[in-house]
């Protein structure tokens, strides 16, 4: 019987196989497509400090390196922020290709075009093309997503803050800043944002992501004509993107949720490689730590709490920006480009862990202007 089944082979999926195997535990992989990388479900931005995390290398995967981001209000006001080589556009496919490699090289035994049926106790049912099989396994790991299989199998009820939102991006060709990456806000990408990532000056991953019960492809196209964007579009990807604070419930003891699956991902801009790694690692330990008796249960949840205080301001960021009309918006725009917040940004921002900085930005005296918006954010 092997003792670990993970069910999903991106970055969440082969980095808890890595760091399971790196243990000496018996760990086997399935995912359901037939070929690893594809359908390429992100935008492919990480941050640079965030990157040396991942414990793998990156070089070759590097695409396009980013000083900093415009961040455009819905009437055209603009907040430009700069850090030298802040953060790395990388090819996502190959990251995932690269993370497979390490895996079955570590020795974890990886199945792909399989899909989890059910689970009865310690029997997985798996389908492999038409044929049914059985897996036996004494723990089930979900890294399966957004619409995760195994959170269902846990009876887990999502709380009514934790939702999901509609992607829709394609890359195209145009005249592009290719070390700032453009973030938009308007009502073509109601509840969240659009972007323009610039892979050099003369192509971009460019896409938004709204509400659920939009049609994501139908706004891409007005944000288009909005930016005045147009250009030969390829690559097309469409995603659900979790959006909520962090899940306080992610295990049973038998079976556990990380990435996607956990709503391990940043509310406020919905990247998710640099946490989804983070949880892997912690996941992996807290079930070594139990296997090897140096705990009496798998004190997942417990190790995640610092992890989730994180999630849980990228999520207070997420519900500040969206409970402004446009013309709110607008107004907070104008007041931090007076008081300095891009400078303060520039020099202290962090796009992980925003807890390490802000402190620094609530207790500047520049942002006095801002005290209505601190007091809603503080209430958020």
């Amino acid at each position: 019987m092997t003792s670990i089944t993970i069910i999903g082979g991106s970055v969440a999926g082969f980095q808890t196989a890595i760091h399971l195997k790196r243990h000496g535990l018996d760990v086997n992989l399935i995912e359901e497509h037939s070929e690893i990388g594809k359908p390429h479900k992100c935008a492919g931005l990480i941050s640079k400090t965030g990157a040396k995390e991942l414990d793998i290398e990156l070089d070759d995967l590097i695409v396009n390196k980013i000083k900093g981001a415009r961040i455009h209000s819905p009437f055209g006001t603009q907040l430009e922020i700069r850090k030298d080589d802040v953060a790395l556009v990388i090819d996502r496919e190959k990251l995932d290709k690269k993370l497979y490699h390490k895996a079955k090289m570590l020795g974890c035994e990886i199945k792909l075009g399989t899909s989890l049926i059910n689970k009865r106790n310690e029997t997985l049912f798996v389908q492999k093309e038409n044929h049914g099989e059985i897996i036996k396994s004494k723990y089930l790991i979900g890294a399966d997503g957004a619409k995760s299989k195994v959170r269902e199998l846990m009876n887990l009820q999502l709380p009514e803050q934790n939702k999901l939102v509609h992607g829709f991006q394609a890359k195209m060709s145009g005249s592009f800043d290719k070390d700032l990456v453009d973030v938009y806000f308007g009502n073509y990408a109601k509840g969240f944002f659009g972007w323009v990532i610039p892979e050099s000056s003369k192509k971009a991953r460019v896409g938004l992501a709204c509400e659920l019960g939009c049609n994501p492809q139908k706004k891409f196209e007005a944000f288009l004509h909005k930016i005045n964007l147009e250009g030969r579009i390829s690559d097309e990807l469409s995603a659900l993107i979790p959006i909520g604070p962090s899940l306080k419930s992610v295990s049973n003891q038998e079976m556990f949720l990380v990435g996607d699956s956990a709503f391990q991902t940043k509310a406020s801009t919905g990247g998710g490689i640099i946490l989804a790694s983070n949880s892997a690692k912690i996941l992996a330990n807290s079930l070594n730590d139990f296997l090897t008796k140096k705990t009496e249960s798998i004190e997942y949840e417990k190790n995640l709490v610092e992890l989730n205080k994180e999630l849980d301001l990228h999520w207070k960021t997420r519900k500040f920006l969206n409970s402004f009309s446009d013309e709110q918006l607008e107004k907070t725009f104008q007041k931090l480009k007076k008081s300095g917040f891009e400078k303060i940004v520039s020099e202290h921002g962090n796009m992980d862990y925003p807890s390490k900085f802000m402190h620094k930005i609530t207790k500047n005296p520049k942002l006095l202007l801002l005290v209505p918006e601190l007091l809603k954010f503080a209430m958020s």
